[in-house]
């Protein structure tokens, strides 16, 4: 297993010579706009790991690179999130609906998940220079209602996202760095008590910038 710590690679009680895993840092960037002023975002963090040195399958054979790549998310990284915002109607004489958003955190990251963390997972198909990420936060947005002067306090949870598995896949560049891209969604909201206040329009965008790539292949390692 290669990797920063043990860069040596065991096969059939042979070595290859050292080879860091390449890595890429950037960041994911969430953002919710709802009704009226309500707003959420969570910026995901990642220091991501893979090898994608090419290996013998056998002494004197010709190193290949295995097409299929899982990367790593590092164990610091982090996704601050928050929220804020109001929307109010009055759908009947002398009733008034009103939300208002809060939350303000940072999330660590668990690769089992947890309350409170956020974890993610996927992997590249270099030869087609494509990757998929799944992402997901156990965490929550704060909801205050008020429904004509009753307050409700509720939570709302952070969406999770895929980017891949045949919907939206992110794209490498020939030198292996993933490269700029944006997801959108609009959909309309129900707002009020049984939808009194009608549709609004909420929309969602998902977005990175290039990320190059660090540590690009040794060629020496895999004499």
């Amino acid at each position: 297993m290669r990797g920063t710590d043990d860069p040596l690679t065991s096969l059939v009680f042979r070595e290859s010579n050292p080879a860091r895993l390449s890595a890429w840092s950037g960041e994911l960037r969430y953002t919710e706009s709802n009704a009226g002023s309500l707003q959420q975002w969570i910026t995901y963090r990642f220091h991501l790991r893979g090898d994608v040195q090419a290996k013998r399958p056998q002494p004197g054979s010709e190193p290949r690179r295995e097409p299929s790549l899982p990367f790593y998310f590092g164990a610091d990284d982090t996704a601050p999130y928050g929220a804020q915002g109001t929307y109010s109607c009055t759908p009947w004489p002398e009733y008034t609906y009103a939300e208002q958003w809060s939350a303000d955190g940072t999330l660590p990251l668990s690769y089992v998940g947890a309350p409170g963390t956020f974890f993610g997972e996927g992997g590249m198909d270099l030869d087609a220079r494509t990757g998929t990420l799944m992402l997901g936060a156990d965490a929550f947005v704060t909801a205050n209602y008020n429904h004509g002067g009753i307050p409700v306090v509720g939570q709302l949870p952070i969406p999770w996202y895929v980017i891949g598995n045949n919907w939206h896949a992110f794209t490498l560049d020939p030198s292996l760095g993933i490269e700029t891209g944006m997801l959108t969604q609009t959909m309309a909201r129900s707002m009020g008590p049984a939808g009194a206040c009608g549709d609004e329009q909420v929309t969602s965008r998902l977005e990175w910038d290039a990320v190059p790539l660090q540590f690009p292949p040794d060629p020496d390692a895999a004499r």
